[in-house]
């Protein structure tokens, strides 16, 4: 029997926010056919809930490449210029804005387009909807 075949699932439906035990007996573990739980340890799990909030994030581009590169950026515009976030409200303080991943441009003259991923560094927080943006970046002549 591999590891893949084993699994085990609690219904939270009717969980709520805060600590919270529940207990797992025979029928919350699924083992292929021909296989019989005998024993659950621990028979039971502790699980801790958080409320979270959805809020509109600004969302700041990272420009990567030379230091020549960067200092002939102009202007940097981005579309949506923010995205909606879902993370625990404590989370948002420390996420004044979102990046982008790494836009590194392939040329310095007139303008430069690219689509990026919106990313988040704090452990609960995700973006919502779709995490793609375009940024534009306008050179210096």
């Amino acid at each position: 029997m591999r590891p893949s075949e084993i699994s085990a699932g609690v219904d939270l439906t009717a969980a709520r926010a805060g600590r919270q035990s529940f207990t797992l007996d025979d029928r919350a573990v699924k083992v292929p056919p021909g296989i019989k739980v005998q024993r659950i340890l621990p028979s039971a799990i502790e699980v801790i809930l958080d409320r979270t909030e959805r809020r509109m994030v600004a969302v700041a581009a990272r420009i990567g490449g030379t230091a020549a590169v960067r200092k002939r950026v102009a202007k940097v515009e981005i579309d949506p210029p923010s995205v909606e976030v879902e993370a625990l409200p404590e989370e948002f303080s420390r996420m004044p804005s979102v990046y982008t991943e790494e836009v590194v441009p392939d040329r310095t003259d007139g303008a430069y387009s690219a689509i990026a991923r919106v990313e988040t560094r704090e452990a609960h927080a995700k973006i919502v909807g779709n995490p793609n943006v375009r940024v534009k970046i306008q050179f210096r002549k």
